[in-house]
């Protein structure tokens, strides 16, 4: 199993943050016991959060699906989506 990190940059807004900053914020928090499994990246860098058909997350979704991954860190919940509702209805 893998750890996955995944982070997304808006189009709409010029001053987000950076996909780097989210990732290192990301790696920064894997519990020291986990710092053996393999880590995955997703990245999405320019797309609104109004959608999920990204590369990126469509990626790290079938991941999960595959059984692959055991565990998803983002800097905020939001750059996975704005809306939770539109996870669930996959």
């Amino acid at each position: 199993m893998a750890i996955a990190l995944y982070a997304r940059k808006s189009i709409e807004r010029e001053n987000s943050i950076s996909c780097e900053t989210q990732l290192e914020y990301c790696r920064a928090m894997i519990k020291p016991a986990e710092r053996g499994e393999k880590i995955l990246t997703f990245v999405d860098d320019g797309f609104s959060g109004g959608i999920v058909n990204r590369d990126g997350f469509q990626n790290m979704m079938r991941k999960i699906e595959q059984g692959k991954i055991s565990k998803v860190l983002v800097y905020r919940l939001d750059r996975i989506s704005r809306s939770l509702f539109f996870l669930f209805m996959r």
